[in-house]
């Protein structure tokens, strides 16, 4: 039988050369992530981590400048409200985004691989003299289609040296913000919970771990917060505003149709006089079939009835909405506008999402299964803000709930 304390020897052991293996998985990990970037170039590969890491360094750099500006001293006094310094918080985090999606817009218009279909120009004459441009895969027995567009391609070429390596460390920056996302939540759960008691908790003396743990608790979670906002804001750029309206239009209108069709056949409103004719024409219409079936029959066509008209109305609203739609995107003005305003509503959600997981967080640190407030510092400006402000909300309704059930 293996003895006890041999077991935790060798698991201390491995716990003490952990971070030893983690960094050999973490070179790995990006010496692979450079060959890919290489091999694609700066033009293919994804942005995401790269622009992430941008708008989590600006929000950092221009929170830090507002601690140290002496007007913002003098504002501090009056902020003394969580629900006050989240809100004068969040919106550094929104001008330093709608910054971050202005350059990203910059860089994607000028560097990304796009085809545009232009009026093929005219330089050649056929047998009756009217001028062509042959395009490719043009066949001279075919009828000639003077009114085509040809593709034209830009950036569709093969990268150049300087091309590949940015590529390559773009590649190796997205992936070392993901290894970094990955290791300060393994060294938190291990830090704010039960397990830092454990074995694995021998992690800690090794001074790279540590110094790790450092650099974590002071970023990590308000560069999480960042990136979750930033990804609601360029979807909402993605999506447009009308669009994302019709969308929700159509999917909360389906289930309104739905619901309501079938729930007012059965329900007291059935003896109003529209609902009542609609469910009386509908008995009487059943009991052609079956006497029988004529009551519960009646309310069930009835419902399929105003689910059926419901759906019209609402098949043709998408409509209309989809050609307002398509009428926007046809003009930079309009579909600017209409994204932009599509960015504050979804920067709004990805706020209230990022509020949602902290205040979970909160929840479980109240009962005590994990302790938020020791995985990040005083320095983290966001997720302190977070912190205070569903603090101030959540403790009174959780002690009311506590005290309720005791």
């Amino acid at each position: 039988m293996f003895p006890l304390h041999s077991a935790l020897s060798v698991m201390a052991n491995i716990a003490q050369k952990l971070p030893l293996i983690l960094t050999i998985a973490c070179g790995i990990a990006l010496v692979i992530a450079f060959i890919v970037g290489f091999v694609k170039g700066f033009r293919r590969v994804g942005w995401g981590g790269l622009f992430w890491l941008i708008a989590g360094v600006g929000f950092v750099l221009s929170a830090l400048l507002l601690k140290t500006n002496p007007i913002a001293n003098l504002l501090d006094g009056k902020l003394k409200s969580p629900t006050v310094h989240l809100i004068a918080v969040l919106v550094i985090a929104l001008a330093v985004i709608a910054l971050v999606l202005v350059i990203y817009g910059i860089c994607t218009a000028a560097l990304r691989p796009r085809t545009k279909w232009k009026k093929a120009k005219h330089v050649e004459y056929d047998e009756d003299g009217f001028e062509f441009e042959p395009y490719e895969g043009y066949d001279e027995d075919e009828e000639i289609d003077y009114f085509a567009k040809i593709p034209v391609k830009k950036g569709h070429g093969k990268p150049r040296f300087i091309t590949r390596l940015l590529g390559g460390l773009t590649c190796v920056i997205n992936t070392a913000m993901i290894l970094a996302l990955v290791l300060s939540v393994f060294l938190f759960i291990v830090n704010a919970t039960g397990l830092k008691y454990k074995a694995i908790g021998e992690i800690y003396r090794v001074p790279i771990a540590r110094t790790v743990l450092g650099y974590a608790e002071r970023y990590t979670w308000d560069f999480v917060a960042i990136g979750i906002i930033l990804g609601f804001a360029c979807l909402g750029w993605k999506k447009g505003f009308l669009n994302s309206l019709r969308s929700c239009i159509v999917v909360f209108g389906t289930l309104a149709i739905i619901g309501l069709s079938f729930y007012l056949p059965f329900s007291k409103y059935a003896e109003s006089p529209f609902i009542g004719k609609v469910v009386d024409r509908s008995s009487d219409f059943i009991g052609i079939f079956s006497e029988k079936a004529s009551g519960i029959g009646g309310k069930i066509f009835a419902g399929i009835l105003m689910c059926a008209v419901g759906g019209l109305v609402l098949f043709l609203l998408n409509f209309g909405l989809r050609k307002l739609c398509d009428l926007v995107d046809g003009f930079v003005g309009t579909r600017t506008v209409d994204g932009i305003l599509a960015c504050l509503v979804y920067f709004i959600i990805g706020a209230l999402v990022v509020t949602a997981i902290w205040g979970a967080f909160y929840t479980f640190e109240y009962f005590g299964l994990f302790h938020i407030s020791e995985t990040f510092s005083e320095k983290a400006s966001l997720s302190t803000s977070f912190y205070d402000g569903v603090e101030a909300y959540l403790k009174p309704l959780l002690d009311k709930v506590v005290a309720k059930f005791a």
